[in-house]
């Protein structure tokens, strides 16, 4: 576990579980088993902990496994925004480990880290090229791009209602 390393972490790394895994946030999430948000909120911690051993001990092989544990926290493209907002940790990490470990100051620590994030960005979007390529052609309104008419549109959005409303109770 990358929090709290070390022996005196244990209620540290504890509570961390704790913290994440029973919030409540998720129980909406659970209860509509939106694989999408299930996916990358389970894939997360993975995602996260390979990020920091990688940086941390200088290891390749975690390249791979970030792009291995990245298809499968994808929710196979489903929600393609949702994976763009969990791996915003990432780079949030990064920009936490340049500072707190001063790399600014060796050219080393800066060949490593711009090689290892090259690395995991090329791996992890070749991994997924299978749903980000056509949700980049759909966003940029090419021939894959796939149009709604109104009255889809009406009909989805009224089957939605109903259902959200049929299972909202006041008490």
């Amino acid at each position: 576990c990358q929090v709290a390393p070390g022996p005196g972490g244990r209620v540290a790394r504890l509570v961390a579980c704790a913290f994440y895994m029973c919030n409540l946030y998720l129980e909406p999430v659970w209860q509509g088993l939106n694989i999408a948000n299930l996916s990358a909120y389970a894939a997360l911690p993975a995602l996260l902990g390979l990020f920091i051993r990688g940086l941390r001990s200088g290891d390749w092989r975690t390249v791979p496994a970030i792009a291995l544990v990245s298809l499968v926290g994808s929710g196979a493209g489903t929600n393609p925004p949702l994976m763009v907002v969990a791996a915003l940790p990432l780079p949030c990490y990064l920009l936490f480990d340049i500072i707190t470990q001063r790399r600014w100051r060796h050219p080393q620590a800066w060949r490593w880290i711009t090689g290892y994030v090259c690395a995991v960005i090329i791996a992890v979007v070749a991994v997924n090229s299978f749903w980000i390529l056509p949700q980049l052609e759909m966003f940029r309104g090419g021939a894959m791009a796939v149009t709604i008419d109104q009255a889809t549109l009406r009909q989805v959005s009224r089957s939605w209602l109903q259902g959200t409303s049929g299972a909202t109770h006041l008490l």
